[in-house]
Order: structure tokens, then C-alpha cells, then sequence
């Protein structure tokens, strides 16, 4: 019998039980979905007007099927009795609370506390905006959507000071490739990351390095790379297609949001760009 197999039939045996629970509530079959991947959890359920579902994560079910079966199962069903019975989300409430004690089970909120499943987890790449409030300890990470809320001159306050956030308190840009949040990750989890433990491959002799950096620095620029252009080219197409008509103010900020600068880069760009444009 397959983890999948075992899995479903753990979610109809706890449906079933539930029917005998609240015989007027007519509880349909939910549909059970494998395909969940990435992540931290073993399971969810998704409810609404059009959907009644349980979604199991495959990977991380197979390798714990015993909190699968006992602890997401019920947990999952639990939250659909929940709705159908009293209506909108019930969250972890005493609904909830309630469905799982009549099933015989401990509510636990975080069933997938103890689970270790960050081998499992899908990193991608991340890119925050740091704001400063003028305090040294207190700074605000966004991310792209309220960054370029801020640009184009909206503000919000910071809880602790009072001072307005805007874009003259933009400070940096924090970039952090997929690799190295899957690095962080693991060293504050203090596993080794996978794939790290192997020899490195050893250096060529000096002998050997020598012509191959001075074929490196002869090497021709990519085609991508020429083709693509330095930000002052960018800058000038930018002003180019936007016409003289719009305000310094404008340019700043096109220029912060499409060619990723800061204000005083763009202010710089900007007088370049201007220069250049009326000789």
C-alpha cells in the first residue's frame, strides 16, 4: 500500500467520522491533491464556495507518513468540518479546538513544528529595500511592490519613531541569491549544507594559471553583454522615449526604479543625461 493511498484513506476515515458527528451538515468528499511541493508544511486545506480540498505534500508525507496519517490527516478534515459546520474560517479557534477533541486527538496548531523539513524547502532569490527611520536600530526591509509605492511618492510611518518613511529615506538594496539563502538557512538550522563536505579540486600550478589569465583578459566581451549597454545609454533611451516634457522629479524616479539606482545616482544620471541631450 502506497503513502498516498494510506494518506487517503486516513482523510476518509476522519470525513466518516465526522458525518456521524454532524449528520445534518452534509459533508461532501474532499479532493485530495499530491502535488503541493516546496515548503515546510505536510499538508493545508483550501475552502470556499467552489472548493473543498486537502493538498498533501508528497515528498515530505512519504518520509514522515506516521505524522501524515495521525497528525495532518484529522488536523486538515478537522478544518473542513470547521467551515462547513460554522461557517467563513475558523482558524485554529475552539471550533476547531472542539472537532479535534471529538475525534479523539490533542489539538496541536503546529503539527509540522517537530517535523525537520528543510531539506525539502524551495529557495528562490530575494530582493528587499531598506528605509531608515533616522534610528539606528530600527530599519524597514520592503519589498518591490512598496518600493515603488514609495518612488512615485507615497509614505507610511514607522510604529516606533512616528517619522515618515519615503523615498529620501531609501538606503540600500539588499540582494540575496537563492544559493545564499539556502546557506543562511542552513547555518542557522547548524546542518551542514548539502553537497559542501567534498574536496575541492586542486589549484593549477602557477605555470599553468599565468596564460590563462592573459587569455581571459583577451577574451572578447560576451554578445549579450555588448548589446546590452552601460546605464548612461540606458538613461538617454529612457529620456529619449519620454520626451523633455516631464519633470526633473520624474526622471529621478524612473531612473531609480528602471536602472535600479539611488536618488543621488539618478539626480547624477539625470544631469548627464540632460547634458548630453542639449549640445
Amino acid at each position: 500500500m502506497t503513502h498516498r493511498t494510506q494518506i487517503t484513506a486516513s482523510i476518509k476515515k476522519y470525513m466518516d467520522k465526522a458525518r456521524e458527528l454532524y449528520p445534518n451538515a452534509d459533508l461532501p468528499n474532499p479532493t485530495i491533491s499530491f502535488k503541493m511541493k516546496g515548503g515546510t508544511r505536510l499538508g493545508v486545506a483550501r475552502y470556499g464556495a467552489r472548493t473543498f480540498e486537502i493538498r498533501i505534500n508528497d515528498l515530505i508525507s512519504k518520509k514522515y507518513l506516521d505524522d501524515a496519517i495521525n497528525d495532518t490527516a484529522p488536523h486538515e478534515v478537522a478544518h473542513l468540518v470547521a467551515y462547513k459546520v460554522h461557517g467563513r474560517c475558523q482558524g485554529h479557534n475552539h471550533n476547531w479546538q472542539r472537532i479535534m477533541r471529538q475525534f479523539g486527538l490533542t489539538p496541536n496548531v503546529k503539527a509540522d513544528a517537530s517535523i525537520d523539513t528543510l531539506e525539502f524547502k524551495i529557495f528562490k532569490a530575494k530582493t528587499e529595500y531598506v528605509y531608515t527611520c533616522g534610528r539606528a536600530d530600527c530599519e524597514h526591509k520592503v519589498g518591490p511592490k512598496v518600493h515603488r509605492k514609495l518612488m512615485m511618492g507615497s509614505t507610511y510611518t514607522c510604529q516606533r519613531t512616528g517619522t515618515k518613511l519615503s523615498d529620501a529615506t531609501y538606503v540600500r538594496t539588499d540582494r540575496k541569491t537563492a544559493a545564499q539563502r539556502k546557506k543562511e538557512a542552513y547555518a542557522k538550522a547548524g546542518k551542514p549544507l548539502p553537497g559542501a563536505q567534498g574536496a575541492k579540486a586542486p589549484r593549477a600550478p602557477q605555470a599553468q594559471r599565468q596564460p590563462m589569465r592573459q587569455a581571459a583578459r583577451k577574451a572578447p566581451a560576451s554578445p549579450k553583454r555588448a548589446t546590452k549597454g552601460n546605464k548612461t545609454t540606458q538613461a538617454i533611451a529612457l529620456y529619449k522615449k519620454y520626451g523633455e516634457n516631464h519633470s526633473r522629479e520624474f526622471y529621478i524616479n524612473l531612473f531609480m526604479r528602471k536602472l535600479d539606482m539611488t536618488k543621488a545616482g539618478a539626480s547624477t544620471y539625470y544631469y548627464t543625461v540632460t547634458k548630453s541631450i542639449r549640445k
